[in-house]
């Protein structure tokens, strides 16, 4: 796991050695273990290592072919790497270490582009091939590893964090207009945007290849909902345990320990429990709570951590950790509103004092169909066959977004007019248009959305920027793409039955965690946000945004945010609004002092 930085510059000028140091020290928090960089005329690489598959000085990056003529700085882990180095070693290919990383190299020479279709994991890797003289750069099928860059006439500038792109001072700040109205809606900002003119990002299952003077991004993969397997429940629940058994194993291969989240839902704890069966023996688990049990999960983590004798530990999320938001505006680089990313960031913090990685239950919400919105999409299977025009349109669109079922007037009303005459207030719902498939059934398209969206756009950027801003790797079992395509062909029905969300997952867990845990009605990540917000929050919320010179007034009106701030807010959509305001201005304070 690490941190990538790199520099391509056109015009041959060659790129300097502090051009890098200064890149990496942007991001060394990704890889606080090592430190290289490889510079050959106008192309440089650089990375920064947390050491986690051989720990020798031989897993240093840049790593390059036996010629010197490859090289590639590479953010992740590939859980085939083992498999995958036999069939190289058979073809001839010389390795001179035991990481992960080299595989891709190796991979480059036989394949070219194609190498990522071969690599089972989380990765964004950068690769310079100096015969053909074409850089080459890629995201994970789901996008857990993050890259992004700036494009011009004269050069690309590349690193896994914004921060260290704009150590360039030649590259102009200018907030983003549409990726500010995205985050409105989204609670992130969707890819290729980043909320900075002229900065992008790749997209996940994307690939960017410069060669005689082109520049291609092409998308490598996408799941696949059809054709549905035939397999009955039992058979269902069968391989679906094995796949998951299969997935954590996988997981499990490191040099350092491994530990897990866990919140106490299904997701985790069966990550938990299967870490067990596998013998693994004192798991470290780790859990954030709340003093206000409607919110807190900690007696059911509890609960799995007593049957399955894990080393257990647990911090409270409380009122005065007001303190650590313009850290997180700082670590998110990019306006971020998931209010749950303020726990996410304690319990990184927590888990990175004992260990290096841990496992954690992300995606089995969308494997399965867990969330409680989920089930409103059930009737219309059916009637689907009848007017057709049901599986398409607003109709799916996943209502946790309340600003696409009702963007218009309250976007129109907060934004500023030289703001809202400047952007496509449609360009949100115009995302969950181009997602909807019309031979698809309603519900798979909304697993298919949130696939791309929800989870690839707001829920793993949460994960990667809290984790790794704290030197720990996150590894997501049910992310595996291998077990992701099965889950996407298997029956709505199976998903979804007598109003349980998860139900094959559920019928495939029991006797492995208490019943307790796998039928307790579902919680989501969150925290007593409307309640702080209007109490021991109001005074801290009030001398940021009532504040004359708030940077935020340039893009929204005061009128509409001060109502926000003093009036009693009436449900979770209003108060992750205001959430939302708040975030954009720690991060206009950030990022752009000037303006």
């Amino acid at each position: 796991m690490c941190g990538i930085v790199g520099r391509l510059n056109f015009n041959s000028q060659a790129v300097q050695p502090d051009e890098l140091e200064q890149m990496c020290k942007e991001i060394k928090h990704r890889g606080p273990d090592d430190q290289g960089i490889w510079l050959k005329g106008p192309v440089g690489l650089g990375s920064r290592r947390l050491s986690i598959i051989d720990l020798s000085p031989a897993g240093h990056q840049p790593i390059s072919n036996e010629t010197k003529t490859v090289w590639i700085v590479f953010n992740g882990e590939i859980y085939n790497f083992q498999a995958l180095r036999s069939r190289l070693i058979k073809n001839g290919h010389k390795f001179s270490s035991k990481t992960d990383t080299e595989i891709v190299v190796h991979l480059w020479e036989e394949y070219g582009v194609n190498c990522v279709k071969y690599l089972r994991g989380m990765f964004a890797l950068a690769l310079w091939d100096e015969r053909e003289k074409s850089l080459f750069l890629a995201r994970d099928r789901v996008g857990k590893k993050p890259l992004k860059y700036y494009l011009d006439k004269q050069k690309i500038i590349f690193a896994s964090e914004l921060k260290a792109i704009l150590t360039d001072k030649t590259i102009k700040r200018t907030p983003d207009l549409q990726a500010i109205d995205h985050f409105f809606s989204l609670e992130a900002v969707p890819a290729p945007l980043t909320g900075f003119q002229g900065i992008k990002k790749l997209p996940a299952a994307s690939y960017l290849l410069i060669k005689n003077n082109q520049v291609i991004i092409k998308k490598y993969w996408q799941v696949e909902f059809l054709p549905k397997t035939k397999l009955a429940e039992p058979e269902l629940k069968t391989s679906i345990l094995n796949q998951l058994t299969e997935s954590v194993r996988l997981r499990l291969i490191s040099d350092v320990p491994v530990g897990a989240f866990l919140s106490g839902g299904v997701d985790s704890s069966a990550v938990v429990a299967l870490m067990s069966r596998l013998g693994q023996k004192q798991i470290k688990t780790f859990s954030v709570g709340f003093e206000d049990k409607k919110y807190s999960e900690l007696p059911y983590a509890r609960m799995v951590a007593k049957k399955f004798k894990t080393n257990h530990q647990e911090i409270i999320l409380t009122p005065k950790h007001w303190s650590l938001l313009p850290k997180l505006a700082e670590a998110y680089e990019e306006p971020y509103g998931d209010p749950s990313a303020l726990p996410t960031f304690l319990v990184s913090q927590l888990a990175a004092k004992t260990v290096k990685v841990v496992l954690n239950g992300a995606g089995g919400d969308e494997n399965f169909a867990g969330y409680q919105r989920y089930l409103k999409f059930v009737w219309l299977n059916p009637l689907g066959r009848l007017f057709p025009w049901l599986n398409s349109g607003p109709t799916i669109y996943p209502t946790a977004y309340l600003s696409l079922t009702a963007p218009q007037n309250f976007k129109k009303s907060l934004y500023q007019p030289q703001f809202w005459n400047n952007i496509n207030p449609l360009a949100t719902k115009t995302l969950f248009q181009k997602q909807q498939l019309k031979n698809l059934q309603p519900l798979d398209n909304v697993l298919k959305t949130d696939i791309n969206l929800y989870l690839s756009q707001v829920l793993l950027p949460k994960v990667d920027i809290a984790s790794m801003a704290n030197s720990l790797e996150v590894r997501s079992p049910f992310l595996d793409q291998e077990l992701m395509q099965f889950c996407a062909k298997i029956p709505g029905k199976y998903k979804l039955k007598h109003g349980e969300g998860k139900y094959i997952l559920k019928k495939a867990l029991e006797g492995i965690l208490p019943r307790e845990i796998i039928y307790r009605p579902k919680m989501g990540f969150g925290f007593p946000l409307g309640i702080w917000l209007r109490n021991q929050w109001q005074k801290p919320v009030k001398n940021l945004l009532l504040d004359p010179k708030a940077k935020y007034r340039k893009f929204l009106r005061p009128a509409t945010v001060e109502p926000m701030i003093n009036q009693p807010l009436s449900g979770e959509h209003l108060d992750r609004r205001l959430w939302r305001v708040i975030m954009l201005e720690y991060w206009l304070q950030h990022y752009f002092p000037k303006l």
